[in-house]
């Protein structure tokens, strides 16, 4: 290395470690990270689990990834740098030899300072080669356990759980919820870095019996694996519940992937193969053995699940045949009789496998999924969704590219269904500049194409019956301010739910930030959506009218000192349908105390809201325990507040505290069904314990 080199890399240490980079490693850092990546995502999903999508954060954090030595698969599981940010890493290491120092990013193209403090946490620099094979009796002596024990109740009586007639009851055994209020989670996983893990989960969800009745093995769900990497040739295998997800996501993907946002470049799907399922979801997941055998630059993957499902039966009298179901039942919820007799009524097998060539970042692969059900399914089909899958069997074949050149990512998959239906999606990410960076997605799904195990990127709940182009681009201005917007265009060939024709929509997102200074950031974000329905009003036929909503946001986030943080927001919306406008809007302050030096840490909640009603709800991200993930929506009138609290007995013990209340101003009852609460308020506590050993 020549001696500018050395001057250079000595000037950049100085000034980012006076200015930058003065933070200590503490899992708090961590957590801070993931809830900023969730808070990107404008999902509409209460509950949904990222659970399994930041595990590899978790890993990395314990045993962070060394930049000289890495591999590109795991980069792109840090869901932190895109592929154009990793051919940069890579052409610099291949021309300046290993980095001296973590301040060295500064000097590769992508790598900001705000980049390179969200990797901080999970990276590190060295000279030696410490890539590891699968070592048993290292792993029994240097992995760690998790054990976390969860509950949540809701406080106020829920009509499932209030008193009954007995005669009522017994003519009606669905009227109530069969066992107790509380929602019970356990979770035990041994893990040693990448290479070697396995574990078991439980939970019972409300109204679910335990250790009674239905469920005299205890929880409602159970669901457990062995994985194992990096043993010769075997990249890994996995019995038990795992995850499959290859290409961008329309012939074989099972579990969550990201979506739509104003991180334009999360567009992308990264597909991470195979990996251990530890999630909670009763149905995205797949049941038996999966391997994948790395050949040189080929990797081949074979996949066999064999588990049953939940699905609504129905008897088919005429011809006398049994396990006839009209549809699957994804809820996960078995509360009551009818829940009950649906649960795993039938059997689902997948045979799966993949081949993927690769050569350096450039790479191609084929899927083949078979995806068969026992009985034979006979969905209740309209005028809509005459071309939904709706027979006991279907075979995805698909191809899938990634090719990163430069400052240029191109992407995508084409998959095609038996009945001839195809899928497609065709990306480009490039960097116009090192401030400048541009994204464009089509996609096209057939109205017919079919949607078993996969997850592509959609603005409808299934990847069919839609043609889409999404063009969005981010620029940085000095080093505070940002500009990200993007505008997608879609159109709908064929009918949809409450849609009786043909119909196109939009929905476009601009954001600026500012950040003046290291712990301080405010944001301002509008955004419009226009998505057809059939006309509310009382015409004799139902005209295809739009449906407008906007939503405008201002976000202020700012560390008081090291220990505390202020987080402000006030987001207003419109929403418009047959010339009728309702609004909304939100207002809450965030405080939150997180001290390196103390055991305790809170994140407390006040808010007040007003809207017209449920359609003009407005979400908002909340913290909460660790790896669980609340995104509510604010609807009606009225105030809430939660108070969120940890403690950390020792390095092996700590304990979460969170207690939440919604409180209407508008109203003497809350939901509706078995959930009602006939009262103004809805309270619950949550409680988890996690001991690491």
């Amino acid at each position: 290395m020549n001696t500018m080199r050395k001057i250079f890399l000595l000037f950049i240490t100085l000034h980012m470690t006076m200015v930058t980079f003065g933070q200590k490693k503490d899992e708090e850092v961590k957590n801070d990270i993931i809830e900023s990546r969730i808070e990107l995502f404008d999902t509409e999903d209460e509950e949904i689990d990222y659970t399994t999508l930041f595990e590899s954060l978790n890993t990395y954090y314990d045993h962070p990834l060394n930049l000289n030595t890495c591999s590109i698969d795991e980069l792109r599981e840090l869901y932190l740098l895109n592929d154009i940010q990793i051919n940069a890493l890579q052409s610099h290491l291949q021309k300046n030899g290993k980095l001296l120092n973590i301040y060295e990013l500064q000097t590769i193209d992508g790598f900001d300072i705000e980049t390179i403090q969200s990797i901080l946490p999970f990276v590190k620099i060295s000279g030696d080669i410490d890539r590891s094979q699968f070592d048993m009796a290292r792993a029994i002596k240097d992995g760690k356990s998790y054990i976390f024990l969860r509950y949540i109740r809701t406080i106020e009586e829920q009509k499932g759980f209030s008193s009954i007639d007995e005669q009522e009851l017994a003519s009606n055994p669905n009227r109530r919820y069969l066992g107790s209020p509380d929602k019970i989670y356990f979770r035990y996983r041994f893990k040693y870095l990448n290479h070697v893990s396995w574990g078991i989960t439980g939970d019972k969800d409300q109204g679910e019996e335990f250790f009674k009745g239905s469920q005299k093995n205890g929880f409602d769900f159970y669901s457990a694996h062995l994985a194992i990497s990096d043993y010769g040739i075997v990249k890994n295998v996995i019995v038990g519940d795992f995850h499959a997800q290859f290409g961008q996501g329309l012939t074989l993907w099972t579990g969550q992937a990201f979506g739509k946002s104003i991180d334009l470049l999360s567009i992308k799907r990264n597909a991470r193969g195979l990996r251990p399922y530890t999630s909670v979801d009763e149905n995205l997941f797949l049941r038996g053995v999966g391997a994948t055998f790395d050949l040189g630059k080929f990797n081949v993957s074979v996949i066999g699940s064999l588990k049953r499902i939940d699905a609504n039966l129905k008897t088919d009298t005429i011809n006398n045949i049994d396990n006839v179901f009209s549809s699957l039942q994804l809820s996960g919820f078995h509360a009551t009789p009818n829940e009950i007799f649906d649960k795993d009524a039938i059997q689902e097998t997948v045979i799966a496998g993949n081949i993927n060539y690769r050569k350096g970042l450039f790479s191609i692969g084929s899927t083949v999924a078979y995806t068969g059900y026992e009985g034979n399914f006979e969905r209740n089909l309209g005028v809509y969704n005459q071309f939904e899958f709706s027979t006991n069997k279907n075979l995805m074949t698909g191809l899938d590219y990634n090719w990163t050149h430069k400052n240029m990512n191109l992407f995508g998959e084409i998959s095609r269904a038996d009945n001839g239906a195809l899928g497609g999606v065709q990306g480009l990410l490039i960097a116009l500049d090192k401030n400048l960076t541009a994204v464009a997605l089509y996609r096209h799904y057939d109205r017919d194409f079919r949607t078993i195990n996969n997850n592509g990127v959609a603005e409808n709940s299934k990847t069919i019956n839609e043609k889409g182009l999404l063009l969005g681009f981010r620029a940085k201005f000095g080093l505070k301010w940002t500009l990200s917007t993007y505008l997608d265009r879609f159109e709908f060939p064929w009918l949809k739910y409450q849609v009786d024709a043909p119909s196109q929509g939009h929905e476009g997102i601009v954001q600026l930030a500012w950040k003046p200074k290291r712990g301080t950031e405010l944001y301002v974000r509008y955004r419009r959506r226009n998505k057809p329905r059939n006309t509310l009003l009382e015409v004799p036929i139902d005209l295809v009218v739009p449906r407008s909503q906007n939503n405008f946001r201002i976000n202020i986030s700012t560390k008081v000192n090291p220990s505390v943080r202020l987080k402000s927001r006030v987001e207003w919306t419109k929403y418009k349908i047959d010339g009728e406008e309702e609004s909304g809007f939100l207002i809450y302050q965030d405080v939150i105390y997180k001290a390196l030096s103390s055991p305790f840490s809170f994140a407390v909640r006040y808010a007040l809201f007003d809207t017209d009603s449920y359609n003009s709800r407005i979400y908002a991200y909340e913290n909460d325990v660790l790896y669980y993930f609340s995104i509510p929506g604010y609807a009606n009138r009225g105030s809430r507040y939660y108070l969120s609290t940890k403690y950390r007995f020792s390095r092996h013990l700590d304990l979460w505290v969170r207690w939440s209340q919604w409180i209407y101003n508008d109203r003497e009852e809350i939901s509706s069904g078995l959930n009602e609460i006939q009262d103004d308020t809805k309270s619950e506590i949550k409680l988890q314990l996690r001991y690491k050993f």
